[in-house]
């Protein structure tokens, strides 16, 4: 798997389109040597922020503040996610 960048990946995209059609954010990935295992998780992932960020009234993910993160990963890690997949977070 490659080194991912610092920026986070949904700050590339217009989160509406890429939660109607996530074809061209998984190319997007592909394009940057994610493997599609790699890829299936991080969309699911993401798709878990996009939901729990619609319940925070948060209407686009590239608001999310450094806090709001934190809790996401907290209220994934009260639901059961694993220390592991919090960290594809």
């Amino acid at each position: 798997m490659k080194a991912r960048s610092s920026t986070p990946i949904f700050y590339h995209f217009n989160i509406m389109v890429m939660h109607m059609d996530h074809s061209k954010f998984r190319e997007y990935l592909l394009l940057k040597g994610y493997s599609t295992a790699s890829i299936d998780t991080t969309v699911r992932v993401v798709g878990y922020l996009w939901r729990w960020a619609k319940t925070e009234n948060i209407a686009a993910l590239s608001e999310t503040s450094y806090s709001d993160i934190l809790a996401f990963v907290r209220w994934s890690s009260e639901g059961g996610a694993s220390q592991r997949r919090c960290a594809v977070t």
